[in-house]
Parts: structure tokens; sequence; C-alpha cells
């Protein structure tokens, strides 16, 4: 199967059939098979291994797969810990416009893309495959739109990675220490302050650094973690606000409805009632 060459990656019309969040579990396997549509596998922590045309390959965070039509694969996970992992299946279609005309390319064609690579900072390329998830999950009005923007963004994200690896993995690898660590700590209060002590950078240097590696600065992101967790209370329990705000880490109901218009464009109790419709 002919690769797409990356001038004509803008030409890719995809079709997203389903988004997978999935943590290994006790006799989960893939057994030994081929597909027929397109998967990509982003790995995110724990162990296990994918095997790839008889070569198996020990999972790490970052590692990303790709399984192409009529590739042999299969796959398998530990329990301690087990693998966990982020997965999209798609198809599409390479298309091109010239002289006010357009055509479809028929033959089959792959990303560019090796079966098995590591991304070196797979932060941005994971923050688009999770937005990717949440709104299939969701499936809000215009959704299908949505899907393909994102996976756009991911393939994007992933080949900017492989093609431009970081120069100073050093620093990358603290702003992820403190990433995880918001994380893990999210309901707790947080400080800028205690971020920067835990990796020893100063407040300046840490919040430029912060921003150039996620595109928001700490409190955004500290705010967006939480935010997105209490979306799940919302929809999944029928906690009152006020509990929700405390348990996401807000200390403040006024503040939680406050920033949290500012993400979702509604009310806590809004996005609730919207969703329960």
């Amino acid at each position: 199967m002919k690769a797409i060459d990356n001038n004509n990656l803008e030409n890719i019309v995809p079709n997203i059939r389903t988004v997978i969040d999935r943590t290994g579990f006790e006799g989960w396997s893939v057994p030994t098979r081929t597909i027929q549509d397109h998967e990509l596998v982003l790995i995110l922590e724990g162990k296990g291994s994918f095997s790839v045309e008889g070569i198996e390959y020990p999972v790490r965070p970052g590692m990303l797969f790709y399984f192409y039509p009529d590739l042999v694969h299969s796959g398998r996970t530990c329990l301690d810990p087990p693998m966990h992992f982020l997965a999209v299946h798609f198809s599409f279609a390479l298309t091109n416009y010239n002289d006010g005309n357009w055509t479809m390319d028929t033959e089959s064609y792959r990303l560019p893309l090796e079966p098995v690579s590591q991304l070196q900072h797979s932060l941005k390329a994971q923050q688009a495959l999770e937005s990717l998830y949440k709104t299939f999950i969701e499936k809000r009005e215009s959704y299908k739109w949505k899907l393909k923007i994102l996976f756009q963004e991911f393939v994007y994200e992933a080949l900017y990675d492989l093609n431009n690896p970081p120069k100073n993995y050093a620093n990358i690898s603290r702003v992820e220490k403190a990433l995880n660590y918001i994380n893990e700590h999210y309901t707790e209060s947080i400080s800028i302050s205690q971020l920067c002590s835990m990796i020893k950078l100063s407040r300046g240097h840490f919040t430029k650094m912060f921003k150039s590696i996620t595109n928001k600065t700490p409190v955004e992101y500290i705010n967006q973690v939480r935010i997105e967790h209490s979306k799940d209370l919302l929809v999944t329990t029928s906690l009152h606000v006020k509990t929700i705000a405390v348990q996401t880490g807000f200390n403040d109901e006024f503040y939680f409805t406050r920033v949290f218009k500012q993400y979702e464009g509604c009310s806590p109790s809004q996005y609730r009632q919207g969703l329960l419709k």
C-alpha cells in the first residue's frame, strides 16, 4: 500500500468509525488479525506489547502504532500495571481540486507513518486524541464535523513530533512531570510556586516553557483538567454542583461556575440539563 506524500495530506477527507479509551484487563488481547480500515493506537501508560508482522514490540508511553489494511498484528496486556491506550479506527479518501473541479483518487493509500514509531513529546498529540475521544462519546450537534478536524490535528501533531524532535528534552520532561502531578492531584490545592519548586525552575522560566509546550498557562491547564473531571461527574452522578466543585479542586462554587462558563459556554447546571434531555 502506497504512503501519501506529505504534500498531499491537506487533501485527506477522513471518516471516523470509532474512538477507544482502553485499559487492559485479565484475558484481554488482540488476536492475530488484519483489518480493512485503518487504526492508530497511542500508548499512554502501562505494560504490554503489540506484534507487527511477527515482530513483538513492548509498549512504552508515547509509542504510536499504525495498523493499516492487511497489516498483520496482534496485542496483549500485562496486569502490573495494565496497558492503557487511546485508539481511533478510520478510513479516508484523497481528493483534489483543480481548475474548479473536484476529483477523487481511487487508489489505496496509507498515512506517511511507520507501523511502529515513538513520539518524543506526545503531549499535544495526546491532547488532540483525548479531545477526539470526548467528542465521539458526547456526540453533540455537528460532532462528526469536529471529529474530522480533531483527527487531522492529531495526525498533524504526531507527524510534527516525528519530523521535528525536541531540542531540549530535559526541559520538556520537567514540564511533563508537572503535568503528571496536576493530573494526579487536581482535587488538591496546587500553586504555581509549588510546581516550580518541584521541578526546580524559576516561575518565569516555568510559565514560559509550560505555555510553549501546552499552549496554555499553568492556571489554564489546571482549570481545564478540573473542568473535564467535573463534566464527568455532572453526567454520571447526581451530586450537587457545590459538591462537584469541591471534589474537583474548586473550593468556591461561584468561581467554579465562572470558570466552567469560560470553558463550556454554559453553567454546570445547564450543561447537565442539556445532556440529560
